[in-house]
C-alpha cells in the first residue's frame, strides 16, 4: 500500500493498481462505507450495498475514490488511513484514492481533483482517461467538476445503478427553471454551482425563496444579497420582497401573510428537510407563488470551521456541536433545489463569502 501526504491532499495507490483509462469514481464515507458509531477512529466499518455492484465493475474499470475531508489534523488523516486499509482488506479491491484536505481548487466541487487525476494518468500511467462513470448521491459534485468534452461521462444513480438523466422538461412549477426562458435553462443547469444570484432580476410576481444549508454556511449572506439585487431592480418586478427570519411558528404566519398580500418572501430559516419545508410549500401553492429552494452546499466540516472563524473575527455567538450533528443526520435535499457553492477568499484577517 502506498500513501502520500501533501499540504492539501492525502493520496493512496494500491501496489497492483493498473491504469485502464476507464474509471468508476466514487465517494468513500457514507457511500462505500459507514463508520460504526461511538468509535469513530477504530477500524470498525460497515460495507454498504453499493459495493456488490462496484466489485463487478472493477474487472474492466479502475476504481477511483475522490472524497473531501476538509481537515488536515493528524487524527483525521489516521482515521482515513485506517478506514481505507480496513475496507481494502475486506473487499480485496485495487483502488486509487484522492482525499482533498483543504477547501481549495483540489476539493470538489471545484475542478482541481479531476485535472490532477487526468494529469496523473497521462504522466504516470501513460494512459489517457477516455470514460468515466460517477457513482455518487451528490449530483452537484458531478455536474460541476467533471465537464470534459473529450471523454464519455455518465452520471449513475447509486440506488438503482442506472444512468441518471436530468431532463429540464421535467422540472415543475416550483422550480426556478420554470420561470427562466427555455433557451437559458440548460446553461443554468450546467453552471449551477458557480451561479451568482443575478437571476433574481428575471423574476416577477409572487415568489417564495427558501434557503437552507449547514449552520454557519452563509445563508443570511445570500439572503441579504438576493434582497439587495431585488430592490435594485424593483421597477422590473411586480411587488415587494421581505426577508423572514424569525422562529419557525412565526415564519409560518408571516409567510402566509406576505404571500397573501402578493409580497415575495426570502425565508432565512434552516428548513433542511422535506418535513420542515412542506408547510411553506403548501402556503406558497395556496397563494399561487413560485417556490425557489436554494441549498448552500459546502461540507459540514468546512461550515464547522467557519463557525470558529466567525466567533474569533466577528465576535458572534458560537454554535453548538449539536446543531451541526442534527443537520448532518436529518438534512434532506429537495429534488428541485438550486445548489450554491461559495467561492472562499481566505485572508489573514477573515474568511469571506463571495457568491
Amino acid at each position: 500500500m502506498t500513501w502520500k501526504l501533501t499540504d492539501n491532499l492525502l493520496f493512496y495507490q494500491h501496489q497492483h493498481f493498473e491504469f485502464k483509462g476507464s474509471l468508476i469514481i466514487v465517494e468513500f464515507e457514507n457511500f462505500l462505507i459507514k463508520k460504526v458509531k461511538k468509535d469513530y477512529l477504530s477500524k470498525k466499518i460497515e460495507i454498504n450495498n453499493i459495493n456488490k455492484h462496484i466489485r463487478k465493475l472493477a474487472k474492466d474499470n479502475d476504481i477511483v475514490i475522490i472524497h473531501n475531508y476538509i481537515n488536515i489534523s493528524k487524527t483525521t488523516i489516521d482515521m482515513i488511513k485506517s478506514s481505507l486499509e480496513e475496507y481494502i482488506e475486506r473487499t480485496n479491491l485495487i483502488i486509487l484514492a484522492i482525499f482533498p484536505l483543504l477547501p481549495d481548487k483540489l476539493s470538489k466541487p471545484f475542478t482541481g481533483s479531476y485535472l490532477l487525476l487526468k494529469s496523473y494518468y497521462k504522466n504516470i500511467g501513460k494512459v489517457n482517461i477516455n470514460n468515466i462513470k460517477i457513482y455518487n448521491d451528490k449530483f452537484y459534485h458531478n455536474n460541476c467538476f467533471l465537464m470534459d468534452n473529450n471523454i464519455t461521462f455518465e452520471d449513475i444513480n447509486p440506488e438503482t445503478c442506472e444512468p441518471r438523466i436530468i431532463d429540464i422538461k421535467t422540472f415543475d412549477k416550483k422550480s426556478v427553471l420554470s420561470v427562466l426562458p427555455i433557451e437559458e435553462r440548460q446553461s443554468f443547469i450546467d453552471n449551477l454551482s458557480y451561479k451568482n444570484v443575478n437571476w433574481i432580476k428575471k423574476l416577477s410576481g409572487n415568489n417564495c425563496i427558501i434557503i437552507y444549508g449547514p449552520p454557519r454556511s452563509g445563508k443570511t449572506t445570500i439572503a441579504n444579497q438576493i434582497y439587495r439585487i431585488w430592490k435594485q431592480t424593483e421597477l422590473n418586478n411586480t411587488g415587494e420582497i421581505v426577508i423572514v427570519d424569525g422562529t419557525y411558528k412565526k415564519n409560518i404566519k408571516d409567510v402566509d401573510k406576505y404571500l397573501k398580500e402578493r409580497i415575495s418572501v426570502i425565508i432565512d430559516c434552516n428548513l433542511y428537510n422535506d418535513k420542515l419545508r412542506e408547510v411553506f410549500i403548501e402556503i406558497a401553492k395556496k397563494h399561487d407563488a413560485t417556490v425557489i429552494i436554494l441549498e448552500i452546499n459546502i461540507p459540514i466540516e468546512l461550515a464547522y470551521l467557519f463557525n470558529k472563524v466567525s466567533v474569533q473575527q466577528n465576535n458572534t455567538k458560537m454554535l453548538t456541536d449539536k446543531e451541526f450533528i442534527l443537520y448532518k443526520g436529518l438534512s434532506q435535499r429537495d429534488e428541485s433545489a438550486i445548489l450554491y457553492t461559495p467561492n472562499i477568499n481566505k485572508t489573514q484577517e477573515l474568511m469571506e463569502f463571495m457568491y
